[in-house]
């Protein structure tokens, strides 16, 4: 990892249920080049401000990573 790049690791475990099993399945695979083909051994973690989950591909075994977007509601 370049210096001054810090990566805060987070507790996937403590995530709600509902958001575990979408992290878990709706996953993008470089290697495989399919969709939703699912990991396991997640890592929830912030890098460089940006929530990301990564794991091994279900298929293949090698590293997913998915950028997490987390959207803001806006009260007028």
């Amino acid at each position: 990892m370049p210096k001054g790049i810090m990566k805060t690791i987070l507790d996937f475990n403590s995530l709600p249920e509902s958001e575990k099993s979408y992290f878990l399945e709706e996953t993008w695979c470089g290697k495989c080049n399919e969709p939703d083909l699912g990991i396991v051994e997640p890592e929830l973690y912030i890098e460089n401000e940006r929530k990301y989950v990564s794991g091994k591909c279900t298929v293949c075994g090698e590293s997913a990573i998915s950028e997490i977007i987390e959207n803001e509601i806006k009260e007028e």
